[in-house]
């Protein structure tokens, strides 16, 4: 990530290391067709979280599209899929509500596993603390 500070406000875009490259899934892989979908919404994701700049923004997913059809992806197959995970990464993005936006009275603990298990092995695992 770059970070510069702009005015009274930071500015965020990716930084990309000069010897990285962007040698994404190719098109005749044996993965899943889902695979793509989910690497190209995965990575608008990441752009749309990183870069404060629309411009940065748009010139990422650009240069991402363009690694792609490096790799041998059809543009036509390419531009629907782009289309779609963007339309749904700024959706998500108006709809979210960041963790210090949660009331008071309800505390965040889904980081702490303890409190995320129950649900999941259908009793409370036993504290570290409290082994044998």
């Amino acid at each position: 990530m770059s970070v510069e500070v702009v005015g009274d406000k930071l500015e965020t875009s990716i930084y990309h290391k000069p010897q990285v490259l962007h040698l994404y899934l190719p098109p005749n892989s044996c993965h899943a067709p889902g695979v793509v979908y989910g690497l190209i919404s995965g990575m608008a994701l990441r752009i749309h979280s990183l870069c404060s700049r629309e411009q940065d923004i748009e010139k990422e997913l650009v240069f991402f599209f363009c690694c792609l059809v490096d790799r041998g992806h059809q543009a036509n197959v390419l531009v629907p899929l782009f289309s779609n995970a963007i339309t749904k990464t700024r959706s998500w993005q108006k709809e979210s509500i960041p963790p210090c936006a949660l009331p008071p009275s309800e505390p965040f603990l889904s980081s702490d596993p303890r409190f995320v298990a129950p649900s999941l092995f259908g009793s409370r695992p036993q504290d570290p603390s409290q082994s044998h």
